[in-house]
C-alpha cells in the first residue's frame, strides 16, 4: 500500500515508534495484525471517500495504526489504554490538534466488535470493520 497520503513525519513516528511495539504483543496482535487492519482502514475509508463521505485517510490510517498499541498495558482493558495512550502522546500532539486527537482516541476506544454501543465517530466504525 502506498501511503502517499500520510505526512512524511507522521508516517516515521508511525513506522519507527508504533509499528515495532507490535512485534512485542500476542500473535494475533502482531505486525501482520498491523498491516492488516492499517490496510483495511484505508481501503475502507477510500470507498467512503468514493461514495462521497468527508474521511481523512490519514487519520484512518492513524487510527488503524494505533488501535491496539494499549496491549503493552496487557489485553485486558486494551482499547482504554490505547485511547490513554493517544490522548497522552506528546508525539501525536505534533501531528494533529486536540479535536483530532480526541477523535482518535474515542474511534481506537472504540474498535472492540463487544461493544454495547455503535462506535462514537466514522473512524472508529471504520477501525471496527477492519479489525
Amino acid at each position: 500500500m502506498t501511503l502517499d497520503f500520510l505526512r512524511d513525519d507522521l508516517n516515521l513516528f508511525i513506522e519507527n515508534t508504533i509499528k515495532p511495539k507490535y512485534e512485542t504483543f500476542d500473535s494475533a496482535h502482531n505486525v501482520e495484525h498491523f498491516e492488516f487492519v492499517t490496510t483495511n482502514c484505508v481501503n475502507y475509508a477510500q470507498s467512503l471517500i468514493d461514495k462521497g463521505e468527508k474521511i481523512d485517510l490519514e487519520i484512518a490510517y492513524t487510527v488503524g495504526a494505533l488501535h491496539d498499541i494499549g496491549i503493552e498495558n496487557g489485553r485486558e482493558g486494551h482499547t482504554q489504554s490505547s485511547g490513554d495512550f493517544v490522548r497522552n502522546c506528546a508525539d501525536l500532539h505534533k501531528f494533529f490538534n486536540t479535536e483530532t486527537i480526541e477523535l482518535i482516541a474515542q474511534a481506537v476506544e472504540d474498535h472492540s466488535s463487544h461493544l454495547e454501543y455503535e462506535p462514537r465517530n466514522i473512524y472508529g466504525k471504520i477501525v471496527a470493520d477492519a479489525d
